[in-house]
């Protein structure tokens, strides 16, 4: 990234939220507004995961707006599954301990936020850890990659997904 202008931060950033992909973490140099919107996406999405059953539909909302079963609506609903694996291995990463390895460092503040608040609900209903509470959004966002492949509709998969959470 040293020949694209850009400081090491943001490299470095760009580099853990793509995987070390070089031409995905080009094109996100390269449009910076779809870095915003992606972070955008990502925080909006760790704030349904500490909202209520409720609230979680109007944060879809800002994340996910089509409800067509067009494949432009598949794709983006298959990004968004994407982003939550993302966000649930970082989840799992920092209650562990493992900061170095986060794919979303940017928001670790965020990411932070949710732990604590998986902790404070895994406490409170009595259902084990926060992890165990991870594992199972991992289960989750795989059963919703097959009801996308099934032909479900997107915006149905992604409600389902954010109401299991």
């Amino acid at each position: 990234m040293k020949n694209q202008g850009t400081n090491r931060t943001l490299a470095k950033d760009l580099s853990a939220l793509v995987l070390g992909r070089p031409l995905a973490a080009l094109k996100l140099l390269a449009n910076p507004e779809s870095y915003k919107i992606y972070l955008e996406k990502a925080t909006a999405w760790l704030e349904l995961m500490r909202l209520g059953v409720n609230e979680r539909l109007e944060i879809l909302d800002k994340i996910f707006i089509d409800k067509t079963w067009s494949k432009s609506a598949v794709d983006a609903a298959g990004s968004v599954i994407l982003m939550a694996e993302g966000l649930a291995r970082d989840l799992l990463l920092l209650s562990l301990d493992e900061n170095e390895h986060l794919q979303h460092a940017v928001l670790k503040s965020e990411l932070e936020k949710t732990l604590s608040a998986l902790d404070s609900h895994a406490g409170a209903s009595g259902n084990g850890t926060s992890a165990a509470g991870i594992l199972n959004q991992f289960r989750i966002l795989a059963q919703a990659k097959e009801y996308l492949a099934g032909n479900v509709n997107p915006r149905l998969v992604l409600e389902q997904i954010a109401l299991n959470f």
